[in-house]
């Protein structure tokens, strides 16, 4: 506990400069890309309830709403789920729909009702009202995170070298296991 608490002292004295943290935000993209965003409309449709006439319900619904957009409110059947979700990310749709519907409606172009989707509620006609590109932002959205992120890389830079450091000095040596009152293993 103390070499860790010698190691973070050591790792936070001289603090990141913005140089340091372009870097680390540049050669750790990936950590910091937020995922692309998809916002839509559902209507949704009770496959159980509508039996056998579930995918003709909703393909006739569906021309409905191309022709009648205004018809969305009291179209479909009753149901938690929400009418309308805002810009969310794929992650999000999946923790609410499913995670088939949700790698399909990120792939939906916008403009026009589309469907029916499955989901493990039911179908669904969905409308992309919108949708954001995923992006990597610039340090000064995400300083504080890149910078955590930063200094913990950098206490287990310095963790490795100063233990690499003490076996060099030391001979260290690893006894097989031995049960008590057992054979070893």
């Amino acid at each position: 506990m103390k070499m860790e608490f010698l190691n973070d002292a050591q790792a936070e004295a001289t603090p990141a400069t913005d140089a340091d943290l372009s870097a680390y935000l540049a050669a750790h993209s990936d950590s910091f890309r937020e995922a692309p965003r998809v916002a839509f409309e559902q209507v949704y449709l009770d496959a159980q309830k509508r039996g056998a006439a579930a995918q003709a319900d909703a393909a006739a619904l569906l021309g409905s709403l191309k022709e009648n957009a205004s018809l969305v409110a009291e179209a479909g059947d009753p149901t938690l789920l929400p009418p309308s979700m805002p810009l969310t990310d794929r992650q999000g749709i999946a923790q609410l729909f499913g995670d088939d519907f949700a790698a399909t409606v990120v792939a939906l172009p916008p403009g026009d009702w589309q469907g029916p989707l499955p989901s493990s509620f039911g179908l669904h006609l969905v409308k992309v009202t919108g949708q954001e590109a995923g992006r990597l932002p610039a340090l000064a959205e995400i300083r504080p995170q890149v910078e955590r992120e930063w200094l913990n890389d950098r206490r287990e830079a310095i963790a490795r070298q100063k233990l690499d450091e003490l076996l060099k000095r030391y001979k260290v040596t690893v006894e097989p296991f031995t049960p008590p009152g057992g054979a070893s293993q």
